[in-house]
């Protein structure tokens, strides 16, 4: 079995086997704070300065004005709330037996939670997407000929691993994708 990718942590529980990691990286945290001095902080201060000494001044904003300040109140949320807290808390645990592939990310509520039976999945594979660089994700071709994303931001490394270990414990065997090259799907 090829090694374990560094961050991720892998363990058997009973008939499960079970790989997480930790969404943290220092390099996230450093973008986040750059992002959000550029579109939190000094807007967030402009509009506080307004409320606070000319109260008055906002009444006579104009409709465009006020859409404008809850479109970007609304991003600086999002920011503060999947940015930060997502990658500061979140981990991802994969479950995986015999019957079962189950996906889950947590503590901070995400929309990308999978669960899929054995006997709907028909191939597993990583995807480079245009525009994504070096980033991949691990994506599933169901028998009814679907695709479901499964992850996304992982590293090749990372890809390849689970790939070949969800289809080992899986029982599913690895066939080559017509356009795959290095084990990798670029579409």
């Amino acid at each position: 079995m090829a090694e374990l990718p560094k961050r991720f942590q892998m363990e058997e529980e009973g008939k499960h086997l079970v790989i997480s990691w930790r969404w943290f990286s220092w390099t996230d945290l450093l973008g986040f704070v750059f992002l959000f001095m550029q579109f939190g902080a000094f807007p967030l201060y402009c509009y506080g300065q307004t409320f606070v000494h000319e109260p008055s001044m906002v009444l006579e904003w104009s409709w465009l004005q006020i859409i404008f300040t809850l479109l970007h109140l609304a991003l600086v949320f999002w920011m503060v709330y999947w940015m930060l807290l997502a990658n500061l808390l979140n981990t991802t645990r994969i479950q995986v037996s015999g019957s079962q592939l189950l996906i889950r990310h947590g503590p901070i509520p995400t929309l990308k939670n999978h669960t899929l039976a054995r006997r709907e999945i028909s191939q597993l594979y990583g995807q480079n997407p245009p525009g994504k660089g070096t980033k991949f994700w691990l994506m599933a071709k169901t028998r009814s000929n679907g695709t479901v994303q499964l992850l996304t931001g992982l590293d090749k490394e990372q890809v390849l691993y689970l790939e070949k270990t969800l289809e080992n414990r899986l029982d599913i065997k690895n066939r080559h994708m017509g356009d795959e090259e290095d084990g990798i799907v670029s579409k």
